[in-house]
This record gives structure tokens, C-alpha cells and sequence, in this order.
């Protein structure tokens, strides 16, 4: 019975049924919480709610660890949180309970601005019910989710200084991250060579010149990330 969820049986394929359902079905429940911490939950228990659920999105990425770790398959080359959203995942937590407004305009860029983009051309070999198709959906999903809770349930918003403070980490991230492959001879986000599944770095350029362009793209996205904010401060002038 258990062999479906370590064994793949379905080859997952970007924008096919399954990936396009469990799209929609995260809109929707994303939607529903949202709503509902709204109509019904208090300020304490919306506080206590996000805090579970930054929980639930952390034990997502502890339980996928332990599962490679388990099957002798775990490896410092791929295993660690380093990519990141697995290195978001491992503040969320913090952020639902403490509400920091620093680490808040921090995951909010890079969330939003790179999490999205994992949902919409996932990294993925397996199809449901193998573990790390659910593992994937449920971290990914998880930290899109905290975010949208933050904004739209502990009425947290971004400022500019948070999109700079946003970009510059960006980029020391990728200095840092891409030392550590040399050393290890990984490519934790994929500063060495690009993902073997299609994604926006198809279409940046060959290695390196993707990495320059990623920055780029990555300031064009924050200020995409950042302009809602930006005209609704506007209009309460």
C-alpha cells in the first residue's frame, strides 16, 4: 500500500491536469482560510491560526528531510535548506508568531517572487501520491499561503525600504549560495546550471549570463510585488 507514496508510479509534467487541479484547488483553499480567519477568529486566534500554519509549512520541509534521510537518498548536495523557499520555510514560524516587520518584507519579496514561480513550473520527477509531490505542494503551497495570511489577515503591508532591504539580501544570498555549490559541488538555486525542468531561466540566457539577468528580473518582479501597496498609499493621501 505504502509503496505508491516512496515509489513513483506517475511522471509529473508541468501545466498537465494534475498540476493545473492542484493549482485551483490552492487558490481556492488559500481563499477559504483567508475568508474565514477573517469572519470568525478573533486577533488571537488568527494569531494562534497563522502561527500553525507556519508550523505546518516548516514540518512539511522537517518530514521530506527525514523521509530522504530514512531511505538513504539524503545528500549534502541537494538535501539541505538551501534553496529559497526551503530556507524561507525555516522562518515562517517566527514570522506568524512574532510578526516581525523586517523578516515580514524580506519573505514577502522573495516569497511571492520566488515561490510563485516554483508553483507555476514546479521542480518535480513525481506525480501524486509519491511523498515528494506532497511534500512540494505542501511547502510551497504553505509559504504562498503564510504570506497572503500576513497580508491579508494580520494586515501587514511592505514599504519601499522593504523592497530594497529585500533585493539587497537577494543578491548576497546568490553570492553566498553560489560559493557553498563550488565548495560542495551542488547547485542549490541552480546558480551552477539550470533546472532540469522548464522554468524562467529558459528564457534568460545561457550560464552565466541568466544570473545577471535573474537580478533583474528580480527587481522587475519586486516593484511589481511592491506597486499595489505603493498606489494604495497614494490614494490615502
Amino acid at each position: 500500500m505504502l509503496d505508491i507514496f516512496f515509489q513513483g508510479q506517475n511522471s509529473f509534467s508541468a501545466f498537465n491536469k494534475e498540476h493545473l487541479l492542484t493549482i485551483l484547488l490552492l487558490a481556492i483553499l488559500f481563499f477559504i482560510i483567508i475568508y474565514l480567519s477573517n469572519k470568525f477568529l478573533n486577533v488571537k486566534q488568527q494569531s494562534v491560526f497563522g502561527f500553525a500554519l507556519g508550523i505546518f509549512t516548516f514540518l512539511g520541509l522537517v518530514t521530506r528531510t527525514l523521509l530522504y534521510y530514512k531511505l538513504g537518498t539524503f545528500t549534502i548536495e541537494n538535501g539541505l535548506p538551501l534553496y529559497v523557499c526551503r530556507l524561507a520555510t525555516l522562518f515562517v514560524p517566527f514570522l506568524m508568531w512574532y510578526k516581525n516587520k523586517k523578516l515580514f518584507g524580506i519573505l514577502y519579496f522573495w516569497i511571492l517572487g520566488g515561490t510563485l514561480q516554483a508553483l507555476l513550473t514546479p521542480d518535480l520527477a513525481y506525480g501524486f501520491p509519491h511523498f515528494e509531490s506532497i511534500y512540494y505542494w505542501q511547502i510551497h503551497g504553505g509559504l504562498v499561503l503564510v504570506i497572503l495570511y500576513a497580508v491579508f489577515v494580520y494586515k501587514m503591508k511592505p514599504v519601499f525600504h522593504d523592497l530594497k532591504n529585500a533585493f539587497y539580501a537577494g543578491v548576497g544570498y546568490l553570492v553566498v549560495i553560489h560559493v557553498i555549490n563550488i565548495l560542495l559541488g551542488s547547485n542549490y538555486s541552480y546558480t551552477m546550471r539550470k533546472p532540469p525542468v522548464a522554468s524562467i531561466l529558459d528564457i534568460m540566457g545561457p550560464w552565466p549570463v541568466y544570473l545577471g539577468t535573474g537580478i533583474g528580473v528580480m527587481m522587475v518582479l519586486f516593484l511589481i510585488l511592491y506597486l499595489p501597496f505603493y498606489l494604495q498609499a497614494k490614494r490615502s493621501q
